[in-house]
């Protein structure tokens, strides 16, 4: 289920990350993404599953 599709530059904003970084990370297929034709979006829910899936704990 697709929930709110947004674009690099909203993604870029809320996460701040340079948008080329988020680029980077699209071509690397590192990051969640979704294709329609030549456009880019994000699914924010998969976001931030995926920002949660990589947190790195502190070492207490």
């Amino acid at each position: 289920m697709i929930s709110e599709l947004i674009t690099c530059r909203e993604l870029s904003r809320r996460l701040g990350l340079n948008q080329f970084f988020i680029y980077k990370l699209c071509r690397e297929r590192r990051i969640p993404a979704i294709r329609i034709g030549k456009v880019i979006r994000f699914d924010w829910v998969k976001i931030e599953a995926w920002v949660k899936k990589n947190e790195i704990s502190e070492r207490s």
